[in-house]
């Protein structure tokens, strides 16, 4: 989904209630390592466990805006012989993930 679909603010994040990532994405998309951006779609796409559509929605926008120049340092480090796959940058985007899930534990 676009970035540009109303449809995002209708869609619920980890509350259960509407949350639209579009800012904390946008700030992402400008600066993959902006902090606090990660720290607000983590606290509103996860809540105890519980997340929501739009933090399905979410995993596909990031995607789409980690940064290209990662994507190739990604796959030709770490996965011989693959190119600018998902697989790549769900990996390195589940390292975000993880290392939430570990401080909050």
């Amino acid at each position: 989904m676009r970035l540009t679909d109303a449809r995002w603010s209708m869609l619920a994040g980890g509350y259960r209630i509407p949350y639209d990532p579009r800012p904390a994405l946008s700030k992402l998309a400008a600066n993959f390592a902006d902090k606090s951006a990660w720290d607000e779609l983590w606290n509103e796409l996860h809540h105890q466990g519980n997340v929501g559509e739009a933090s399905y929605a979410a995993v596909t926008a990031l995607v789409d805006i980690y940064p290209t120049d990662r994507r190739a340092d990604r796959a030709s480090h770490h996965c011989p012989g693959a190119n600018s796959s998902g697989a790549n940058i769900f990996g390195e985007l589940s390292g975000h993930l993880l290392k939430r899930i570990s401080i909050a534990s």
